[in-house]
């Protein structure tokens, strides 16, 4: 999550609003929720990764891909790939200096050890999002090209990426108070045409559910100073408009309001689905992912070893591993990153790996 007040202008669309039907919400009960431990495999001693660490993407090889490889503010604009617990090297480095980089998406795996990757990442400062295309190895240096920009987007923050090649971002205004402008969520089209589909107040993490038919947001509020509301929206997607809407209004339903669950002033930050349609949901701050099933159900709370927990992605051989990714306990001005074996596959890596029809 980055928190950065932009002075970007507001394309003038009133878009607001959201669908009739009464939201879902679901309360948390304790008996029910299977709380497990991740285990710590990039220590602060360990890190090659700064304190902006952020995005997580991960291929079949077991490579982790993430932002800032490397120490303070001069490489925000790089990316780097965690081979093992020692063997982290750099990925890309933008020739502009001033990007940011705050999220990944894999969106072509390797086919070995010396096949290039290609993901997406968000450059904050540039409002654009770039198609990075690398083999991953130790003097290795990947190639970008601009997938989609527009200088109206906030920044963007994450991104979420559907089979057919279309992408959403989010993005955030962070103040003291915010309100609905303070965040948004973009559509760019697999041609790379960039849309504005929605303003929210804080938006950040982001998904996409099996089969493209829902999009998952979510939304923060700030009230004088202090975080009032954490809450997930789910969206229809559509292929031509990004998400359905109605009287060019996007039609949403609020799933999942962390006010009945624990604590609504924990952040979320990052999303993903595993293939079975569950939703894994970082709360930064809290060092957790909550699990969440296809009906919004809290079943599994994740003990990350990472309290300033970001982002999250599945990888490694057969999917199952969940590698968390944040600023490291010891060492805040490092990134640590932890593994946590699920049951299903991620739904990127199903994908990226062919192992469903789309």
């Amino acid at each position: 999550m980055v928190r950065l007040s932009l002075t970007t202008l507001f394309v003038s669309l009133a878009l607001a609003g959201c669908s009739s039907a009464a939201p879902k919400v679901f309360r948390r009960q304790a008996a029910s929720v299977t709380k497990v431990e991740a285990t710590l495999v990039v220590t602060a001693a360990d890190s090659k990764f700064g304190a902006l660490i952020e995005g997580a993407g991960a291929d079949s090889n077991g490579h982790i891909f993430s932002a800032n490889f490397g120490a303070g503010e001069k490489a925000k604009n790089t990316l780097g790939v965690i081979v093992g617990p020692k063997a982290q090297t750099l990925f890309y480095t933008d020739a502009n200096a001033e990007a940011w980089f705050n999220s990944v998406r894999v969106i072509k795996s390797s086919a070995g050890e010396a096949s290039p990757v290609t993901l997406l990442t968000g450059d904050v400062t540039g409002h654009r999002v770039l198609k990075v295309t690398g083999v991953v190895g130790e003097g290795q240096q990947a190639t970008a090209t601009e997938f989609c920009s527009d200088p109206e987007m906030l920044q963007p923050n994450d991104l979420a990426v559907t089979s057919k090649g279309a992408v959403y971002t989010s993005g955030m205004n962070y103040t003291a108070t915010t309100e609905v402008g303070s965040g948004d969520l973009w559509w760019c089209s697999p041609t790379g045409e960039a849309l504005i589909l929605d303003r929210l107040e804080r938006t950040n993490g982001i998904e996409v559910s099996p089969g493209n038919k829902y999009l998952y947001l979510s939304e923060a509020k700030n009230r004088e100073g202090a975080v009032t509301a954490n809450t997930i929206w789910r969206y229809e997607i559509d292929p031509v408009t990004g998400v359905r809407m109605e009287n060019n209004v996007p039609v949403k339903q609020q799933v999942i309001d962390f006010a009945q669950i624990d604590d609504p002033a924990v952040d979320i930050d990052g999303m993903r689905c595993d293939a079975k349609g569950n939703l894994y949901v970082t709360r930064n701050g809290r060092g957790e992912v909550a699990v969440f099933d296809p009906n919004y159900k809290l079943i599994t709370v994740i003990d990350t070893k990472i309290k300033a927990v970001k982002n999250l992605e599945f990888g490694g051989t057969d999917g199952k591993t969940l590698y968390m990714v944040g600023n490291c306990d010891d060492d805040n001005t490092k990134g640590c990153a932890s593994t946590w074996q699920g049951e299903a596959a991620g739904l990127e890596w199903t994908l990226l790996n062919k192992k469903v029809c789309h």
